[in-house]
């Protein structure tokens, strides 16, 4: 549910916020880089924590076919 509601909240930032239509993003799941539970990569940034997946990030890739609203 956190990576779900982080790629919601990313998804509605790109829309109202940043104006653009996020056509044809990517959201990656990656191994976190060992720098400690609760460590941050960017102001709000987060490493998730969830069983098999053990400590992972969430970037998002791939702005090329975006275009502003």
């Amino acid at each position: 549910p956190a990576p779900a509601a982080a790629m919601a909240q990313a998804l509605a930032f790109m829309r109202w916020r940043a104006r653009v239509d996020a056509n044809d993003v990517e959201f990656v799941l990656a191994p976190a880089r060992g720098l400690g539970e609760g460590a941050t990569f960017a102001p709000g940034g987060k490493v998730f924590d969830q069983g098999l997946l053990g400590s992972h990030v969430l970037w998002v890739l791939d702005f090329d076919c975006c275009r502003k609203l």
